[in-house]
């Protein structure tokens, strides 16, 4: 049995925004992708596996947020 506790996880947050320039009427959206592993770099490369959830519409990315946790502890979180 696997020890959740101990596993690494990184979750990347694309936000998007569809202006009108690119057809839209200024939607939102997001794609958010989430990295499990037993290594802190196989998570942060996102090699292992990945779950992927698409909110709202699709867009041109504005905005980006990722967050590596453990156990539920906040290792590092970087917005860009």
């Amino acid at each position: 049995m696997i020890n959740c506790s101990n596993l690494f996880k990184m979750t990347e947050i694309e936000y998007m925004q569809n202006p009108p320039s690119l057809g839209g009427n200024y939607e939102c959206g997001s794609v958010t992708r989430v990295c499990m592993s037993r290594s802190p770099k196989v998570a942060v490369a996102m090699r292992g596996d990945i779950t992927v959830r698409y909110e709202g519409v699709d867009g041109c990315p504005i905005l980006r947020q990722r967050v590596l946790t453990r156990g539920g502890k906040v290792l590092f979180s970087k917005w860009d």
